[in-house]
C-alpha cells in the first residue's frame, strides 16, 4: 500500500514539477536575456541582493534558508511524509530551527509534531537524522502515523504564519 502511495506521490510530483518548470523557464527567459541572465518582474535593472528575506512581522532580515524551502516544496507536493521519506527530511530540525527563528512558530509546531509522529521513540537528533537518510523510519508505514500527518498536511496548506519566504 505505501509502496503504490508513494509511487503515485512521486509520479504526481514529478509531472507537476515538469510542467511548472516548463512554464516557468517560458515566463523568466526572456526576461532573464534582457537583464543579463537575472529575472526582474517590470524592470530592466538587473535584481539587487536576492539572498535574504524580510521578516514583515520584526523587520529582521534573514538569509534564504534551503530547508524551509524544501520543506514547503515537499510538503506542497505530497505531504509530510514525502517530505520524510525523501532526501529533504534530513533536514528536519534546520528548517524547525529557521522557522523559530523567523518567527513562524505555528509552522514550526506542525513540523514539530510531525517529528514526533514519525518518531515515536524519541531518537536522539543524530540518530533521527541517520534513520531518514537510511530511510529506516518504520513508523512512515503506519497507517495511524499517516492519519496524522495528512491531518497536519492539512493545516500546513492553509499557511497559518503566511508565506514562509517572508
Amino acid at each position: 500500500m505505501r509502496g503504490e502511495r508513494l509511487f503515485l506521490h512521486q509520479l504526481g510530483g514529478l509531472l507537476i514539477y515538469s510542467a511548472l518548470s516548463m512554464l516557468l523557464f517560458a515566463t523568466l527567459a526572456p526576461a532573464c536575456a534582457q537583464n543579463g541572465g537575472i529575472a526582474t518582474k517590470g524592470s530592466t535593472e538587473p535584481s539587487q541582493d536576492t539572498s535574504n528575506t524580510m521578516n514583515n512581522a520584526t523587520g529582521t532580515s534573514f538569509p534564504f534558508s534551503e530547508a524551509i524551502d524544501e520543506l514547503e516544496m515537499e510538503v506542497n507536493n505530497g505531504g509530510f511524509n514525502q517530505y520524510f521519506f525523501n532526501s529533504s527530511g534530513v533536514n528536519c530540525f534546520k528548517a524547525l530551527k529557521d522557522l523559530r527563528e523567523r518567527g513562524k512558530s505555528r509552522t514550526a509546531d506542525l513540523l514539530e509534531a510531525a517529528i514526533k509522529a514519525i518518531d515515536p521513540d524519541g531518537l536522539t537528533e543524530a540518530e533521527l537524522i541517520q534513520s531518514l537518510r537510511d530511510q529506516t523510519v518504520t513508523a512512515l508505514d503506519d497507517d495511524a502515523v499517516n492519519e496524522k500527518l495528512d491531518s497536519l498536511d492539512a493545516i500546513f496548506f492553509t499557511y497559518p504564519d503566511g508565506p514562509l519566504d517572508q
